[in-house]
């Protein structure tokens, strides 16, 4: 495996976010600590021990990470860069492609600080724009819906002050671990050659 040492620091550092220690780590995988700390010394410019693909494949489902990311690439965090608009759009596109989605917008009100005056007339009067229109896309998947229904629940409590960040990340980590196993299931042929986002007719769709 190529950047050993990228792979062992990335290993360490998700390992002790969430909390786990070598012994704990191993458990999951069915390994011995003596290996999770032979994986490891990789970091140390030590020499380590290399994992084999089916290891890799259980400790990045373990610790919630792609397996390109834990070998050392960067190529996940990149995907989601972008620097237009147009590329969030064809980025939704693609989504669509894979997942039914609906779109559509939704008049919302503003938080106070962000109202504010627009002229009328020369005589100085003024109206206030108290609400925004904003885009609604709605995505047809069992699974992201209770993915997304435990996460609102989750933020709720970190909102609430009642846990600290750490320990939302964490908790956050081990859900989206829980989906890694849930491929994604084509679309079926009956949706095949229409729009990939279509229009949502929905008028009830609550933002927070």
């Amino acid at each position: 495996m190529d950047n050993m040492a990228e792979f062992a620091k990335r290993l360490k550092a998700q390992r002790e976010k969430l909390g786990l220690t070598q012994a704990q780590l191993a458990e999951k995988i069915g390994v011995s600590s003596q290996t999770i700390s032979a994986y490891e010394k990789n970091c140390n410019g030590e020499k380590g021990k290399t994992p084999t693909l089916d290891k890799v494949i259980s400790i990045a489902q373990t610790l919630g990470l792609s397996i390109d990311y834990l070998c050392g690439q960067d190529s996940c965090e990149k995907e989601c860069e972008f620097e237009t608009i147009a590329e969030v759009i064809n980025c939704i596109t693609k989504i669509g492609g894979k997942i039914r989605c609906y779109a559509s917008t939704r008049i919302v009100p503003l938080d106070p600080e962000e109202c504010f005056e627009i002229p009328l007339n020369e005589n100085g009067d003024t109206e206030a724009v108290t609400t925004k229109e904003v885009a609604v896309l709605v995505l047809d998947n069992n699974f992201l819906a209770w993915y997304f229904r435990d996460r609102n629940k989750i933020t709720s409590l970190f909102q609430d002050g009642i846990i600290d960040k750490d320990l939302y990340q964490t908790i956050l980590d081990g859900e989206l671990a829980k989906f890694s196993q849930f491929p994604i299931v084509p679309l079926p042929v009956s949706q095949r050659g229409k729009p990939v986002i279509g229009i949502d007719r929905g008028v009830d769709y609550p933002l927070d």
